[in-house]
């Protein structure tokens, strides 16, 4: 592998690699801090510097300079990846704004962060390409929020999601969540929606249509971590603070390799499902709708999944 190559795998993989890196750090930092009062002072100054920086519009800069990843990837790159991340049944899409619903989450929603944040697929220019909302932690990091920000994301609370909405933008939302995350593998699709209230609320709201989509192949090729330590730490973890560390597998690293080459085989499509309007429906029967639009999509394509909860 080339030094160009591994240039661009370094940064397109950037982003999850910061998730990691910061959320590491923070634990490190938030122990030392206990034992010592010099390594807070410094914290305090660095988090200074960081505030300063972006008040000033000069980390903005300098991330939108980073971002430009097309001077780092081949035109070869490129194809690997629009061949490899399928958008499929665009014509579906709405014209207006809309609340979009994604499942599954899967190891890092590649396909959702590709084709939301990174634009590898052509999306439709009549059509608005939605904001990805995540989880709100991420937002407490320092600089990794400045690049969620310029990679199009929001924070995944109710009143963010509402006022973007109201702004006449679409938004995309990872339903189900961290639990349906450590659901997720290389085995059987499990999707976390017949629960979920909040979204169909927002919608109706805001008065905006409900889109479903479905990513079919990303958990096969990125799955995560399934070694019984690793479960169980993460289990812990989940339990005490209400979320999880995605940890790639082998065979996750290896598939984002090997796209450098080549097309991954299968390809990772990505299905927009009908949209379900909220207009003079109560809740329940919206919810109601989206669950049956997700099971009639999984029956018609055999998909290997289902909806637990």
């Amino acid at each position: 592998m080339g030094l160009r190559q591994i240039a661009t795998a370094t940064i397109f993989y950037l982003p999850f690699i910061l998730t990691l890196f910061f959320a590491f750090i923070s634990l490190l930092v938030g122990i030392a801090t206990i034992f010592s009062g010099t390594i807070l002072l410094l914290l305090f100054a660095a988090y200074g510097v960081y505030g300063v920086t972006r008040d000033l519009g000069i980390l903005e800069k300098v991330i939108r300079y980073i971002k430009k990843t097309s001077s780092f990837l081949s035109q070869d790159v490129i194809h690997h990846m629009q061949e490899t991340f399928v958008l499929k049944s665009v014509e579906k899409l709405p014209s207006e704004p809309a609340l979009f619903i994604c499942h599954p989450h899967g190891l890092f929603g590649h396909s959702w962060i590709l084709h939301f944040c990174y634009g590898i697929s052509p999306w439709p220019k009549d059509k608005p390409k939605p904001l990805l909302a995540i989880h709100s932690i991420l937002f407490k990091l320092p600089f990794l929020r400045d690049i969620l920000e310029q990679c199009r994301c929001i924070e995944a609370t109710e009143e963010t999601i509402q006022a973007w909405l109201q702004k006449g933008y679409s938004i995309a939302l990872l339903t189900g969540g961290i639990e349906e995350m450590k659901y997720n593998g290389s085995e059987r699709v499990k999707l976390v929606l017949e629960k979920r209230k909040g979204y169909a609320r927002i919608a109706k709201l805001c008065k905006v249509p409900i889109v479903p989509m479905f990513t079919v192949g990303e958990n096969e090729l990125f799955p995560n971590e399934s070694f019984w330590i690793w479960k169980s730490i993460n289990h812990l973890i989940h339990k005490w603070t209400g979320i999880s560390l995605p940890l790639p597998s082998w065979k996750s690293m290896v598939s984002w390799t090997k796209i450098l080459q080549g097309p991954l085989n299968p390809p990772v499509q990505t299905f927009v499902l009908n949209p379900v309007s909220t207009q003079d429906k109560p809740e329940t029967e919206i919810r109601k709708e989206c669950v049956q639009t997700m099971k009639t999509f999984l029956q018609e394509q055999n998909l290997n999944a289902q909806i637990i909860a």
